[in-house]
């Protein structure tokens, strides 16, 4: 928002923090809430004009926007690698055999 707000300076900017399907059910599997659990609500907002644009990260997009949304802008990225945390302090090469791996992105 920094950002929004350094380019459009004059302008009044309020955030309007949604909570999605996926937030308000964080114990639920995401890969049995289907498409778009982190963004329907805010898409829903933007069609019935409660807000005016929105961010959140484009790997939560659905494969096709509803009709009457776009994509206006695509920021800056940060640094895309993932990173492995783990409870031995090693390198992935050196972690016990069967170690169990939890992640919330399964790719």
């Amino acid at each position: 928002m920094d950002k929004i707000k350094n380019v459009y300076p004059d302008q009044n900017i309020e955030i309007c923090i949604i909570r999605t399907g996926g937030d308000k059910f964080p114990a639920s599997p995401l890969d049995q809430m289907g498409m778009g659990v982190f963004v329907k609500e805010i898409e829903t907002a933007l069609l019935q004009k409660r807000i005016d644009l929105a961010v959140h990260s484009a790997k939560d997009l659905t494969p096709e926007l509803p009709k009457g949304l776009i994509i206006g802008a695509i920021g800056s990225r940060q640094d895309p690698r993932d990173v492995l945390v783990n409870r031995w302090n090693s390198k992935l090469t050196d972690m016990p055999e069967n170690a169990v791996i939890g992640t919330s992105s399964p790719r």
